[in-house]
């Protein structure tokens, strides 16, 4: 039977926010190693696009170096090693609840970025592990997880951030609405975890009719949805 005991309100929210920081550590890392290859093929200046799609500003002129940090500079609240050091602490904290084999691979992602901090590594490629171990813990939280209600709240983090980025990169419909509909499943198995009404709003304007992602207005309203649309 699967045990789906109630989670109190702190560890839901530890939880979410497991889910969403894991979640951006991984689409930061698969968007930087996208911008990556289009600077080699390019003139250098393809990040750009990147921090603005981030709503970054440049402290430095440098492309290199605003790579670098966007990496591994850990006073820097959207750095992927950020990512990963915040999905860490909530991870520690979790333990009971997602079992030691999944934080492993969080520890794992972590010490192969501290690592690679040290050595100031610039090729993305060689990140590729830390990719492999935020997928390897979803994985193991499919498998060895039998608490479904933390299983849920993990994913329902893990959506709102993949949409939530989606949106901010301007992806089109036909990749943001399919997680959304994931989304709504749980929404409709337990709908005390959401707000009705923005989830309903999101339901809307998630269409072809609606659907006008290169609107400034209409992005960013859709932006403060999704990031309101959880009640934990």
């Amino acid at each position: 039977m699967i045990n789906t005991e109630t989670i109190s309100d702190i560890k839901g929210n530890r939880l979410f926010w497991l889910g969403r920081y894991t979640e951006r550590a991984y689409l930061n890392l698969h968007l930087l190693r996208k911008y990556y290859d289009r600077t080699i093929d390019g003139e250098g200046a393809e990040y750009d696009e990147y921090f603005e799609m981030l709503e970054i500003k440049a402290d430095c002129e440098s492309t290199s170096q605003r790579f670098l940090d966007q990496m591994y500079d850990k006073e820097n609240a959207t750095s992927v090693i950020s990512d990963i050091e915040r999905a860490n602490d909530n991870a520690i904290l979790l333990r009971e609840e997602i079992m030691s084999e999944s934080l492993s691979y969080i520890q794992l992602s972590r010490c192969l970025m501290e690592r690679c901090a040290s050595e100031k590594v610039s090729n993305i490629t060689d990140l590729q592990p830390v990719t492999d171990y935020l997928l390897a813990f979803w994985g193991s939280v499919e498998e060895r997880l039998a608490n479904l209600s933390v299983i849920n709240i993990l994913y329902i983090g893990r959506l709102v951030e993949n949409i939530d980025m989606y949106l901010r990169f301007e992806y089109p419909l036909s990749k943001v609405r399919p997680k959304f509909d994931m989304m709504q499943r749980f929404f409709l198995s337990n709908n005390t975890l959401f707000d009705n009404e923005l989830m309903n709003q999101l339901n809307t304007n998630l269409t072809t009719e609606q659907y006008d992602i290169n609107n400034p207005t209409f992005k960013y309203k859709l932006l403060g949805y999704i990031n309101n649309a959880t009640l934990l």
